[in-house]
C-alpha cells in the first residue's frame, strides 16, 4: 500500500516540476521526491488508493446482494403460485358444497301439492279428507323483505368462505348468527362456521361450534356432516376413544350414506394406525 502511495505521490510531483528521468537513479530520486512531500499529502494519497480499493470490494458486495434478491423474488413468486392454487381449489371445494345445500334447501322448501278434493256427490272417508286436506288450501306466500335480508346477509358471509376469506367469513357468520339466532340459515350459518375454524386448525372453536350445531338443530341435514367432522375433530386432537365413539356412530346412524362411508374409512385408518 505505502508503494503505491508513494508512486502516485511521485507521479504528481514529476508533472508538476517537468523533471526527466535522464539523470541519477530512478529509485533514489523517487525517494528524494517523496521525503519532500508534506505529510498530509502522503495522507490524502494512501486514502484515495484505500478508497479505490474500497469501492471495489463494495461493487463486489453490491454484486452477491442483487443475486441473492434474484433468488428470493423467484422463491417469492413459486410461492405465491402456490397459495392462489390453494385458494382456487378451496373455492371449487366450498362452490361445490354450497351448488350441493342450494339443491338440498330447493327440494326442502318445495310446496307440497295436494290432491284435489273429491266431488261433492261422492264424499271421501274420513281419514282420506283428513290425510288430503282442505280443498282450497291456499299457496305458499312469498318471501317477506325480512326472510329476504336474511338470506342476502347469508349469502355474502357465505361468498367470503368461499373465495378463501377465512378471516373475515368467521367474524360475517359470527354476526349473521348473533342478528339470526333462530333464522332459516342459522343451522348452515353454524355449519360454515365451524367449517372455517376447522380448516384454520382451530380445533377447540370448530368443535364447539359443529356441538352446537348438533345439539341445537337435531333436524339440520347439516346434523350428520357436524357429527362427522366432530369425530374428525376429535382425531385431529387425539382423542382417539371420543372419536372412535362418535365415528362408529355416524357409521352405525346413516348406512350407505356418503358420511357413513367416510366414517368407516377414518376407523379404518385409525385401526391401522393403532389408535
Amino acid at each position: 500500500m505505502r508503494r503505491v502511495a508513494g508512486l502516485l505521490l511521485i507521479s504528481a510531483a514529476l508533472w508538476s516540476a517537468g523533471a526527466t528521468a535522464a539523470s541519477g537513479s530512478v529509485e533514489m530520486r523517487l525517494r528524494a521526491l517523496e521525503s519532500r512531500l508534506p505529510d498530509a499529502d502522503r495522507l490524502a494519497a494512501l486514502e484515495k488508493a484505500v478508497n479505490s480499493q474500497g469501492a471495489g470490494v463494495l461493487a463486489a458486495e453490491m454484486e452477491q446482494l442483487k443475486a441473492e434478491i434474484r433468488e428470493l423474488r423467484g422463491q417469492i413468486e413459486q410461492l405465491a403460485h402456490q397459495v392462489q392454487k390453494q385458494q382456487e381449489g378451496q373455492r371449487q371445494l366450498y362452490g361445490d358444497l354450497d351448488r350441493r345445500l342450494q339443491a338440498l334447501e330447493a327440494r326442502a322448501a318445495a310446496p307440497v301439492v295436494l290432491p284435489p278434493a273429491p266431488p261433492a256427490s261422492a264424499p271421501a272417508a274420513a281419514g282420506e279428507a283428513a290425510a288430503a286436506g282442505p280443498a282450497d288450501a291456499p299457496a305458499p306466500p312469498p318471501a317477506s323483505p325480512l326472510a329476504a335480508t336474511e338470506q342476502s346477509e347469508y349469502l355474502a358471509a357465505f361468498e367470503l368462505l368461499q373465495q378463501g376469506r377465512t378471516v373475515e367469513a368467521i367474524p360475517a357468520l359470527q354476526a349473521f348468527l348473533a342478528k339470526y339466532p333462530n333464522g332459516a340459515y342459522t343451522a348452515n350459518a353454524l355449519y360454515w362456521l365451524a367449517e372455517a375454524h376447522y380448516v384454520s386448525k382451530n380445533y377447540p372453536q370448530a368443535l364447539a361450534e359443529f356441538q352446537k350445531l348438533v345439539d341445537q338443530h337435531p333436524g339440520s341435514n347439516k346434523f350428520s356432516g357436524a357429527l362427522l367432522k366432530i369425530g374428525y375433530i376429535h382425531y385431529e386432537m387425539r382423542n382417539y376413544t371420543e372419536a372412535r365413539a362418535v365415528l362408529e356412530r355416524v357409521k352405525s346412524s346413516f348406512p350407505g350414506s356418503n358420511v357413513g362411508a367416510l366414517a368407516t374409512e377414518r376407523l379404518e385408518r385409525m385401526r391401522k394406525e393403532g389408535v
